[in-house]
Parts: C-alpha cells; structure tokens; sequence
C-alpha cells in the first residue's frame, strides 16, 4: 500500500512538473511573438508615415515604399551618414512638400519569406541591403490594404503550445492603422 502511495504522488509530480514547463514554454515564445509583432508593426508604421508611396502586392504579402532623402547622404542601410546635412523642403502653392527628385530616395520592402519578415532597403542607385525583422515565425498573415492615403497591416502567429482542442485555430494579432503624411 505505501508503495502503491509514493508511485501515484511521484507520478503527479512528474504530470505536474511536465505541466508546468510546457506551461513556461508556451509563456515564453507567446512573449517573443508578441516582442516580434510589435517590432514589425513599429517598423512598418515609422516607414510608412514618412512615404511618399505605398504599393501593396496583390498577394498582401509584401510592401514596397518610397521614401524622400531627408538628408544629403545614407549610409547602405538607409541611415544618414555623419556627415549628411538635412535636405531644406520646398513648399508648393498647394501646399505640397517636396525633397527634392525621386533620384535620391529610399525604397524600403517589407515582404514574408518563409518563416521571416524581411525589410530590404536600397539608398539610390546602391545594391539593398536586407534584414530580418521577425524570425521564427510559425503562421504569418501579413495584409496590406491601401485606401487613399493609409495602410492597414495586421500580423498573426499561431500558438506553438496547443492542449486538447488542438484542432482550432487560435492565434495571437496585432494590426495598425497608419496614415502617409507625404503621400502623392
């Protein structure tokens, strides 16, 4: 009998140290997708305030903008240099802004390869550079739509962890609304 005891209590110990570390597991890649949604939607929407325009693909998995310099020099990442003085805007009639030709802009595409969003940057005539924004990513729906002047992103992740009801679909989303201040 007092074997029988220290078996079950033993064998709920283990069920419950297992509980708890899926528990702690599903916790932490919940926190880094969140992290990960986050990141990319603050990218998405510094970027996308900024342009001049905004092309969603006609899959809505990857969008191209176009940004004025606002400098005098970048860096191939996109960044101004320490040198870079501010470009001095003019001012339409209509009140239009403008930097100058679309020679020296920067075109900024965020897009969904595999398991990544990617954000690639090319400064002008120079070769783009890319990086990845989120990674790890199990389920990535990534939609753009363009209506007048704004751009609606919304990012979803699927769960890793999943109990009994594995069969439905439930997924952690984050989307913004974001309005183009230069837009032409």
């Amino acid at each position: 009998m007092g074997i029988s005891v220290s078996a079950l209590m033993l064998a709920g110990l283990i069920t419950g140290t297992i509980a708890l570390q899926r528990s702690y597991k599903a916790s932490e890649y919940y926190a880094a997708a969140s992290a990960d949604q986050v990141r990319a939607l603050d990218y998405i929407a510094r970027d996308t305030r900024g342009a001049l325009t905004a092309v969603p693909s006609a899959t809505g998995n990857s969008l191209t903008l176009t940004l004025p310099a606002y400098y005098s020099a970048y860096d191939t990442q996109g960044n101004p240099t320490t040198t870079a003085v501010p470009v001095a805007p003019t001012i339409s009639a209509n009140s239009d802004t403008s930097y100058g030709t679309t020679a020296g802009a920067i075109t900024v595409v965020y897009s969904v390869s595999g398991r990544s969003l990617i954000r690639q940057v090319k400064v002008g005539p120079a070769a783009a550079t890319q990086s990845v924004i989120a990674s790890d990513v199990d389920n990535f729906d990534f939609d753009f739509t363009a209506i007048d002047s704004t751009i609606t992103a919304k990012i979803s992740f699927s769960p890793r962890f999943r109990g009994i009801a594995a069969s439905t679909d439930l997924k952690t989303t984050r989307s913004a609304v974001v309005y183009m201040r230069n837009h032409k």
